[in-house]
């Protein structure tokens, strides 16, 4: 692979690109290309405020695999939450806001058998789980 570097500047010799690193993903192989050594495993400091955001509320999706509806239950309920439906290629297939419900019946009726994913988020926090339709 053959790197141009004409048009790179001193203070930026890769473009500038991801903070002087090249990410490659190629099917089923992944390489960096960097101007030193490259941390292989970065990790994301948490702080205690922000595990203890996302672990305040949950939602119990059932029955899974489900047929003609899915029932969701919300905890926390006095917060608005946004519940979305995407197939697995990431296409939204519905979408609605709860207003403080505790209990939602989602219809399946016209939805193709399989795995999709249903995403449940409030302003700060978003909990996703996988249903399947049989």
């Amino acid at each position: 692979m053959l790197l141009d570097l004409s048009g790179a500047t001193p203070s930026e010799p890769l473009n500038g690109i991801l903070d002087n690193q090249l990410d490659t993903l190629h099917s089923d192989y992944a390489f960096i290309i960097g101007q030193g050594p490259v941390a292989k495993n970065r990790s994301i400091p948490s702080t205690e405020k922000d595990s203890i955001a996302s672990s305040e509320w949950d939602f119990v999706m059932y029955p899974n695999p489900a047929h003609d509806e899915v029932n969701l239950i919300l905890t926390n309920e006095d917060i608005p939450k946004d519940v979305i439906m995407y197939d697995m290629s990431g296409k939204r297939m519905f979408s609605l806001n709860t207003m403080g419900t505790p209990i939602l019946k989602l219809p399946l009726i016209g939805l193709a058998k399989g795995a999709y994913c249903v995403r449940v988020l409030d302003i700060t926090t978003s909990k996703l789980k996988i249903l399947i339709i049989h």
